[in-house]
């Protein structure tokens, strides 16, 4: 998702987020939401230079007494590759709150939905499905992430012509975990380094790490959101992983300005892209990554929609980075010694 997107999310349509409710009991769960869409797909917009209006649709969803539930909605396509590649794009969510009271969906404003992209490439829905696996994994390492909720749709064009059924999932709001963490977001294109938590900073690195991502800035503001605490301290979010050596998309490679300096070829190749901080503590680092170790595969193996083979290359590609941390001299070499200098203190 682009800076543009990022600030998207905290437009007016956001601004009446009932943010005193707990979080909602959507990502509560970790089941697949059934539910169905009603959309005319014919007019979801697919120009990425165009100001793309909404789309009315409806979802409809079964409760657990049997009785159905239909939520009036609007959705609009979000990211700039995706409206220009995918038949059907990654979206957001617009809820009406007067509908949503007493369901699963009560004060929410917006979520962002991320699809299949392609109807006739099972592929691209593995591609989703991989993304939702590392919102996860990041979830078992600090609270300091956003939520996700994994999602089968049964998507219906009211117009006619075959409904289509596939994995997609919802994350939360930035604003949701805001609340939920007593901090406020902060849309910036530049964070001051040193009013970060080390920490925190140092755990969102070594997570890149883990699953291959280079698509990404703390420091410039590219798929990081900020949020801060009243004493100032901002702490990183990620976000979008789909260009990650972990998901390992036919349409990814590492950036640009990155093949040639660091000699990459593939999404698959592993670089640490942290910051030397300053008194940080290696050792609980790694230790953190390896107390949820049995966690992080019983995701890959209770995600459902992957095949036996599919499952087996997330497996193999997160046990190559378990190999990493557990050997002294691999991780000394390849993490440590590849941290990146601070850079200078931003003047005000």
């Amino acid at each position: 998702m682009t800076f543009l997107a990022v600030a998207l999310l905290n437009t007016d349509q956001a601004d009446s987020l009932d943010l005193t409710r707990k979080p909602t009991e959507l990502f509560d769960e970790t089941t697949p939401f059934e539910m169905e869409m009603h959309l005319d797909t014919e007019r979801i917009c697919l120009n990425k230079d165009k100001n793309c209006p909404d789309v009315p649709a409806e979802i409809i969803y079964r409760d657990a007494d049997g009785s159905d539930n239909r939520l009036s909605v609007n959705i609009r396509t979000r990211g700039r590759w995706q409206s220009a590649n995918c038949t059907f794009p990654a979206l957001f969510v617009f809820f009406n709150p007067d509908q949503t009271k007493g369901t699963v969906f009560e004060g929410e404003k917006m979520l962002p939905l991320t699809t299949h992209c392609k109807h006739n490439y099972q592929r691209y829905e593995r591609y989703a499905l991989v993304e939702y696996i590392a919102y996860r994994l990041y979830q078992l390492l600090t609270d300091y992430s956003l939520r996700s909720r994994l999602l089968h749709v049964t998507y219906v064009n009211p117009k006619g012509g075959q409904s289509i059924k596939r994995y997609g999932f919802f994350t939360e709001h930035f604003d949701r975990l805001a609340a939920r963490t007593d901090r406020t977001f902060h849309s910036e294109e530049q964070i001051d380094l040193y009013k970060t938590i080390p920490e925190e900073m140092a755990t969102l690195a070594l997570f890149q790490f883990m699953i291959g991502n280079l698509d990404w800035s703390a420091y410039e503001s590219h798929n990081v959101a900020y949020f801060r605490d009243l004493n100032g301290l901002t702490i990183p979010v990620p976000y979008d992983f789909d260009y990650s050596g972990l998901v390992n998309a036919e349409y990814a490679g590492p950036p640009k300005m990155l093949q040639e300096s660091l000699h990459l070829k593939s999404t698959r190749q592993r670089r640490y892209r942290g910051f030397c901080w300053p008194g940080i503590d290696w050792s609980e680092l790694f230790m953190t990554f390896q107390r949820v170790r049995s966690d992080v595969f019983l995701e890959v193996a209770s995600t459902p929609g992957l095949s036996k083979a599919e499952r087996n290359d997330v497996k193999n590609y997160l046990e190559s980075f378990y190999k990493i941390i557990d050997s002294e001299q691999k991780r000394r070499k390849l993490i440590i010694e590849s941290c990146r200098p601070l850079p200078d203190p931003i003047i005000q």
